[in-house]
């Protein structure tokens, strides 16, 4: 118990860095699993907004399994007059929003890692692909419209 009530006393700099030698060492031993478990939860600080829903995915289409490994993936996301068309390959991502107009178009991971490139004035882009899952951002002026997460 003195220990305790030892460590909380700060009037000594040595104990003091002891002490957040310590916290660092604990938060360094957290588990991968919980600290994945945490960031998907804090993903969900953005649940009430209005987001772009799945659409269209071509993987989904029943003749799907027939085509080659080689086409690419197609989805369309969209909501109250806004679309967003992806095609999808293993090393880039192009795509159109609709209604045309330049956006700043944002993809994001799980894990935070972000890119953002300018939409054409025919909402035209071409973004490198993050691993994991995956959602974009449209933003024009001061609207932003996201998608639902998905596996690419």
């Amino acid at each position: 118990m003195e220990e305790a009530v030892a460590m909380l006393r700060w009037d000594d700099d040595d104990a003091l860095m002891a002490d957040l030698g310590r916290a660092l060492d604990d938060a360094a031993a957290v588990p991968d699993h919980r600290r994945k478990a945490a960031q998907a939860a804090f993903a969900w600080r953005s649940v009430d907004e209005e987001l772009m829903r799945l659409s269209f995915d071509s993987l989904e289409v029943g003749t799907a399994a027939v085509r080659g490994s080689d086409d690419p993936r197609l989805l369309s996301f969209d909501i109250e007059g806004l679309a967003l068309e992806l095609e999808v390959s293993a090393d880039a991502i192009w795509g159109q929003a609709v209604p045309a107009q330049p956006y700043e178009v944002t993809i994001e991971n799980a894990s935070g890692e972000r890119r953002t490139v300018l939409a054409d004035e025919s909402g035209i882009f071409t973004i490198q692909p993050l691993p994991g899952p995956l959602r974009f951002a449209l933003t024009s002026g001061e609207l932003t419209r996201r998608t639902d997460w998905i596996l690419i």
